[in-house]
């Protein structure tokens, strides 16, 4: 049987495919990258990493190179009862991390590139054949090539075609709050601090991770059956003010 051209072909490069390929290659795997995006998008999702994370971020060797381009060390929590320093109260004794995202993309692609593994951008995976000999169908330009690999792994994240594709069977669980998202600036906030509140009196949570651009990503979990949704610009109004609700720490950062 012929030698497939790669060990490992990731189809997605965000978080999880550009950090296993980065990883995978600095260990001398032959490793393909295959992002559909030409550029990454802004789109709302988790920017905070705790402190187990931050540890294994260490551990796959990207924490630094994280650190060091677009990501800040957060050391200090809010929950609502005071602040904790993490770097000296969890088992790790570290800080948590925060990014925005597209730039933590770009930053770990290029980490993988470097590390030796093979980016591709502006590809579309078509299919995946799973199996002994795994192969996938990617197009690219107009022409489509058939790749092989001795692993294919699908990191084509929440709404994956590859799950499909390999017959793995999804459940999906009703879920009793929706959250929206924001990135603002101009907003009173410790730099070295990130808030996460729930009130359950009034079934809202609230987050608010700084970035390193002096920016802020704002959450909010309310209740799915609470009669309203925040979705579009012309809602920034209703999300504050649901936000304040949360509790002081929230209405004096919007203040």
């Amino acid at each position: 049987m012929t030698t497939p051209p790669f060990d490992i072909v990731a189809v997605g490069g965000g978080l999880a495919g550009s950090a296993l390929a980065a990883s995978m290659a600095k260990k001398g795997a032959r490793v393909l990258v295959l992002e559909k995006e030409l550029r990454f998008k802004d789109r709302v999702r988790g920017e905070y990493i705790a402190t187990w994370g931050v540890a294994e971020a260490s551990e796959l060797g990207i924490e630094t190179q994280l650190f060091n381009t677009c990501a800040m060390p957060l050391p200090w929590i809010d929950m609502g009862f005071g602040p904790r320093n993490l770097a000296d109260t969890t088992p790790q004794l570290l800080p948590c991390m925060s990014f925005f995202h597209p730039e933590m993309q770009e930053t770990l692609l290029a980490e993988a590139e470097g590390a030796g593994a093979e980016v591709r951008r502006g590809v579309t995976v078509m299919s995946i054949a799973p199996g002994a000999n795994p192969s996938l169908l990617a197009a690219s330009n107009g022409a489509e090539e058939r790749i092989h690999a001795r692993l294919i792994v699908a990191a084509d994240g929440r709404g994956s075609a590859a799950r499909k594709w390999a017959g793995f069977t999804a459940q999906k669980n009703v879920q009793p709050f929706q959250f929206a998202g924001v990135r603002l600036s101009g907003v009173s906030v410790r730099k070295d601090m990130c808030l996460f509140v729930f009130n359950p009196e009034l079934g809202l949570a609230a987050g608010m991770v700084p970035q390193s651009d002096e920016s802020c990503r704002a959450y909010l979990g309310y209740p799915a059956d609470g009669g309203f949704t925040l979705h579009g610009t012309d809602k920034l109004g209703a999300f504050l003010a649901e936000s304040r609700k949360v509790g002081p720490l929230f209405a004096d950062c919007y203040a």
